[in-house]
């Protein structure tokens, strides 16, 4: 049985709603297996796994009812299936029709399922794009990046057939996180083209041309709600701080940290300083890092990401 895995990921905070708001995915799953059900609602960016509940399917159906507060991503599988990071918003009641023997004709309804659709459907029209071809990636990056643009125009045109089904929050999410996702692939490869001695020059005119590291990045609050541009925040930082430190070899966490709250501010800066400090091993952290940690602490930043930092780096 053929698994159709969501590659189109969101992050996990939204404009925070002034009441919670019962949510509910359910649905119906014809399969001749003893099928078991599994949820995971994510609940942070990249930082926490997220709460999983499973339960047995009876009589072909499963429900599941939670408290939202913020928009989320949930991921559902099956034994044989998987739907992976799937954006949900507080409110909605997504029901799920699918026949274990013909995955390809999964059926959403319901308040929020236009959401869901449209990853369905951009998930199996779009997932060959992300690998693309090696003779595509030219030693300049040139060619790769031609391509990268082309179907990222592509994907973000298909989406706009779907605008008029969307909430306007939504569409703009879905919207970033297209184009944030080809961005990020960008990024990675300019990085990795500055960790090869061999290729220092060609990394140095590319990553001129495609983002100066003084670069301020100034999104808005919605755009935070867009879990590929986080990713692709972070990645970039990488690539700045590689770019400011090519022959010396530093990796300064600190200093990244530092960094990364130069080129960010409100909302977005909570989210990715709270990631990067949470991925560190805390077994190598030093003064520095402990200074970043007080640092965040002291700031205004959501208070359940302070909860997580102040708890790992043992913090008062």
């Amino acid at each position: 049985m053929a698994k159709y895995y969501l590659l189109i990921c969101f992050c996990l905070f939204g404009l925070t709603t002034t009441a919670q708001q019962s949510t509910i995915i359910e649905g119906n799953i014809k399969s001749p297996y003893n099928e078991r059900v599994s949820l995971i609602l994510y609940n942070y960016i990249n930082i926490a796994e997220g709460t999983i509940t499973t339960q047995n399917l009876v009589d072909s159906n499963f429900k599941f009812e939670f408290i939202l507060t913020d928009p989320a991503y949930f991921t559902l599988s099956t034994n044989r299936n998987v739907f992976k990071l799937f954006l949900i918003e507080p409110g909605d009641s997504i029901h799920i029709n699918m026949n274990i023997l013909h995955v390809q004709e999964v059926a959403f309804s319901g308040a929020g399922s236009d959401k869901a659709n449209y990853q369905y459907w951009a998930n199996i029209r779009y997932q060959d794009w992300y690998h693309p071809p090696e003779n595509l990636v030219s030693d300049t990056g040139s060619r790769y990046f031609k391509y990268l643009d082309s179907c990222r125009d592509l994907q973000l045109f298909s989406l706009k057939n779907f605008k008029g089904l969307l909430m306007p929050t939504a569409y703009q999410i879905l919207q970033a996180d297209v184009f944030y996702n080809f961005e990020n692939l960008k990024s990675q490869y300019i990085y990795n083209l500055l960790r090869d001695s061999s290729f220092i020059k060609q990394a140095k005119l590319l990553y001129a041309l495609y983002l100066p590291v003084q670069k301020k990045f100034d999104f808005t609050e919605t755009l935070a709600c867009s879990r590929n541009l986080i990713s692709y925040l972070i990645q970039q930082n990488e690539a700045d701080y590689k770019y400011l430190h090519i022959n010396d070899g530093q990796n300064s966490p600190a200093e990244k940290y530092k960094l990364a709250k130069r080129h960010t501010k409100g909302k977005i800066q909570g989210y990715v300083l709270a990631e990067l400090l949470l991925a560190e091993d805390i077994l190598a952290a030093d003064a520095d890092n402990l200074k970043c940690a007080g640092d965040y602490l002291n700031g205004s930043y959501n208070s359940l990401f302070k909860a997580l930092i102040r708890n790992k780096y043992q913090l008062k």
